[in-house]
This record gives C-alpha cells, structure tokens and sequence, in this order.
C-alpha cells in the first residue's frame, strides 16, 4: 500500500498514515506559531498606543512650562487641581482623554505657595485590556 510519492523505487514511499501524521504535525507547528504572533501583536499594539501618548503628554507639558509661572491658574479653577480637560486626544487610532492638573506646592517649607505642580494625564482604553491605560506626567514650576 505504498501509493504515495514512490519515486525512487518500490519501498521508498511514504504510506497515507504517515503522510497524515506528519501534516498533523506541521499544523500543529503553524498554530503555536500563530498564537505567538497574536500574543505579540497585542503587544506591540499596546506599546504604540504607549508610546503615542507619552508624546502628546510631553508635548503638552513643553507647552505648559513655555508659558510659564504667570500663565498658571491660582488657585487651579475645579477641585481636585483640575485645570483643562478632560478634552479629547486621538492616541494612534483610538480616543482618549488628557487632563491637566494644577497644585500648589511649597518648595522650602515656609508656608508660601512659591511653585506649582504640575501634571499631565493622558487615559484611554486598550482594546483587549479591561482597566484604562494612563501615562502621567509630574513637574514643578518655581514663581518668576
């Protein structure tokens, strides 16, 4: 029963089980292949969405520090420290949402509010992910 590929003579065939058996297994190979790529496509993924935020969040803080102290609510308009937002930001095809916050902060511990903390949120949600994601971004602008 040696009907397959029996080219080089009459016992140098492979029979239809071992054909079989070994289809099975290369299948096998190709799906632990494919669950590796899915698993770090995911991944990547979550790295871009990172990434694209941390540049929007650093993008926004530049702007905040080239403003200035003066530029600088006192106190911050809504409690707790919110300043702008939430608004809208695009993060790599999906919508998230940045925040930014204003504080006091006494720098030399005399009880004059002589800096301003200053931090910058931006929040989205990762498809295959179920807690929001954030990147967050803390500085402290001392008064002119």
């Amino acid at each position: 029963m040696r009907y397959m590929f029996n080219l080089l003579g009459k016992d140098s065939g492979f029979t239809l089980i071992e054909s079989v058996i070994a289809l099975l297994l290369i299948a096998m190979m190709l799906s632990g292949g494919l669950a590796l790529y899915l698993y770090s496509q995911g991944h990547l993924n979550a790295a871009i969405h990172r990434k694209m935020a941390t540049n929007i969040a650093n993008s926004r803080m530049e702007e905040i520090k080239n403003g200035g102290y003066g530029n600088l609510p006192d106190p911050a308009p809504v409690s707790p420290g919110i300043w702008t937002g939430p608004s809208s930001v695009a993060i790599a095809g999906l919508t998230g949402t940045e925040t930014d916050y204003v504080f006091e902060f006494d720098a030399d511990g005399d009880g004059l509010n002589d800096s301003k903390h200053i931090r910058v949120d931006i929040s989205w949600h990762q498809p295959d992910k179920t807690a929001a994601q954030h990147v967050t971004l803390d500085t402290i602008i001392a008064a002119e």
